[in-house]
């Protein structure tokens, strides 16, 4: 019986361990310190459990940072997520705080305590979430906040969920309009969706839905209602999907002509996307922890046109066909040579042309095919209305006209075996048939470029440097014209960098010697970011002149007045300055400039600003003395100290 005894201590002693350890393993723990949530790491205490080895969240749960240091520096960005998890699922009533906010380091005392005046912006959403999904009713509101009150809202959402699906009722708005709308109960958008301008009586925008179904759209343009129908709701097939960038980007492309942009462009379409990007937020923060599905779930039904195998088949020989006629297109149109080539070669400029007018009438519009393909809408578009919309003004001809010199004169290009195209109708044959023609006619134009552009060792050097200087001469281009609100005269000393740029490279396009071509290349290049750096040092002139005249100014006390006020000190350096170098530098950019003096014109001017700034904190009553009346900029120059090296130094 002993034996027996003690077997039977030994199970009742383990069962008891293993209860013991399963009690242990379901018991919460809390938890305090650093977390990082996506890209939020802050202070953070929260329960949990542990269950088959993986962490559960379990019970309260706080997240936040904010820094007093921050703040005074700079600006902090703070943010507090507030809530309660059930088994590893968000429940119960939670709060998503965001905030960006700068300070004045002003402060004033409150009951006994200092308090920091704050400004900036702060999102909040708050509501009650069941199972990681929304439901009742959640708010979602961003306030511009001034001296640590709200001063605007910005954006704020209203919208009523059950078990994660919208129901009744919604409104939207911003600073500009107000969108409101409602839903059916399985979620489903119903009736007139209306977006008003915040400062007009009327709705502007209106969206008819018929239980998910995109009627039409109403606009009011110029007083006028305007119409737009949008599906009739006679298609064989629907299919519920999300209203989403996919759900607008089939909406695009079921529009056609001014409607299109007209529709994309109003402010129905710009809530709805803001509304989810702040959803997609939450949700973003709620899946890193636990289960979730926190987006808003707008649904809508769209027209569903069956792809047979014929026609996946079809689109499949366009995708590739395009993708090969596109690479061909690329590799010639951003082909350093032949853009240097063209210049003075008639038949490079021609041939350049033909494959610049293909990309131009035959692969653009074809590429809106392939880019509904890529993002899996093309189910959901009306085939042959789509295709007849990509060419709005007609198909193009097999034959190809384009300028073959600068004065405007015209000449063909055509396949020889053109005759076996056919391009009328619009379906995914005829797609297939202008694709395949845009390929074959690319792959002749290369082959009549291949002498043209072959590359031996020697040319494999020019090739380089060619694509360098290409590189160099768009870049300064690109930052030129997009340059805007600059006084006349920097922008005329702009252009004018412009024009030496371009006229340089037509003298190297020119050359037809090899060895000459590297020389004068290898000098261009230099020419070319001498020329970007000037560009770059005039572009900036503006406010370095605007930072040298208040760093000349000097707070002084004005008895008659009884007020401090500015006073403009060191006039004779200001006035050498902005009378006579500034202009100086601007007209040398103007109407001297070359490749030899862009560099040092350059330092010219760099070395003049340092100048100024440092001559504030000088003492010079002597130097001012000897600028008294002086108008030669290059003894001005010279009195300041301004001494940019040489050409050849």
């Amino acid at each position: 019986m002993i034996p027996i005894q003690k077997n039977y201590l030994l199970v009742l002693a383990i069962c008891f361990f293993c209860l013991s350890n399963t009690l242990l393993a379901q018991e919460r723990v809390e938890y305090r310190g650093t977390l990082q949530v996506d890209s939020f790491t802050g202070d953070a205490i929260y329960e949990y459990k542990i269950v088959d080895k993986d962490t559960i969240l379990d019970g309260p749960f706080q997240l936040k940072r904010s820094s007093l240091e921050a703040l005074l520096k700079k600006e902090d960005i703070s943010f507090l997520f507030k809530g309660d998890f059930k088994e590893g699922s968000a429940n119960g009533p939670w709060r998503f705080q965001f905030g960006e906010f700068q300070s004045d380091s002003q402060s004033k005392v409150v009951d006994y305590e200092y308090r920091v005046l704050i400004s900036g912006t702060q999102e909040e959403g708050s509501g009650q979430i069941k199972n990681g999904e929304p439901d009742g009713l959640w708010t979602y509101e961003v306030s511009k906040i001034k001296d640590s009150e709200k001063e605007k809202s910005l954006f704020k959402s209203d919208i009523t969920f059950e078990n994660g699906v919208p129901q009744q009722n919604f409104q939207i708005e911003n600073e500009d309009a107000i969108l409101v709308g409602r839903f059916l109960r399985n979620g489903l958008a119903h009736d007139e969706w209306s977006s008003y301008d915040v400062e007009g009586v009327e709705n502007a925008e209106s969206w008819i839905f018929e239980e998910g179904v995109l009627q039409k759209i109403q606009l009011i343009d110029g007083g006028e209602t305007k119409e737009i129908p949008v599906f009739d709701g006679q298609a064989e097939a629907y299919e519920v999907v999300s209203l989403d960038a996919r759900y607008l980007k089939v909406i695009e492309n079921t529009l056609v002509g001014r409607s299109r942009s007209a529709v994309l462009n109003g402010n129905l379409p710009k809530l709805l996307a803001a509304n989810a990007a702040y959803y997609q937020k939450i949700d973003g923060i709620l899946s890193k922890l636990g289960t979730a599905d926190f987006t808003p779930k707008f649904k809508v039904q769209l027209p569903y046109y069956t792809m047979d195998s014929v026609a996946l088949e079809n689109t499949k020989r366009i995708i590739e066909t395009y993708r090969s006629a596109e690479a061909i297109g690329n590799s010639l149109l951003n082909n350093s040579h032949l853009n240097i080539l063209k210049r003075s070669d008639a038949d490079a400029r021609y041939y350049y042309n033909c494959a610049a007018k293909i990309e131009e009438d035959f692969l653009s519009p074809i590429q809106r095919y392939v880019e509904l393909a890529d993002q899996d809408v093309l189910a959901f578009i009306r085939r042959d209305t789509f295709i007849a919309s990509l060419w709005p003004k007609g198909k193009p001809k097999t034959l190809v006209e384009v300028a073959s010199d600068s004065l405007g004169d015209k000449k063909t290009f055509i396949l020889p075996n053109a005759d076996s195209f056919n391009f009328v109708g619009d379906n995914l044959e005829t797609l297939a048939q202008l694709a395949r023609y845009a390929e074959k006619s690319l792959e002749t134009i290369q082959k009549a470029l291949q002498a043209r552009l072959t590359t031996t060792a020697d040319a494999a050097t020019l090739v380089a440097l060619e694509e360098n200087l290409i590189q160099q001469n768009q870049l300064l281009v690109t930052q030129i014209d997009t340059l805007t609100d600059l006084p006349i005269a920097h922008t005329k000393a702009l252009k004018n960098i412009e024009t030496l740029a371009d006229a340089s490279l037509s003298t190297y396009a020119s050359l037809k010697d090899q060895k000459e071509k590297l020389e004068y290349g290898e000098t261009l290049k230099s020419c070319l970011a001498e020329l970007s750096a000037l560009s770059m040092t005039i572009t900036a002139l503006p406010t370095q002149t605007s930072e040298i005249d208040s760093l000349y100014q000097d707070a002084v006390w004005n008895p008659f007045m009884a007020v401090v006020m500015d006073e403009e000190v060191k006039k004779r350096l200001t006035t050498a300055f902005n009378k006579v170098l500034m202009p100086y530098f601007l007209k040398k950019a103007t109407d001297e400039l070359n490749c030899e003096n862009a560099g040092i014109l350059n330092e010219e001017i760099q070395q003049s600003t340092q100048r100024m700034r440092e001559l504030r904190t000088e003492e010079t009553k002597k130097l001012e003395r000897k600028l008294r009346r002086e108008k030669d900029p290059n003894i001005i120059l010279q009195l300041l100290n301004v001494q940019p090296k040489k050409a050849d130094q």
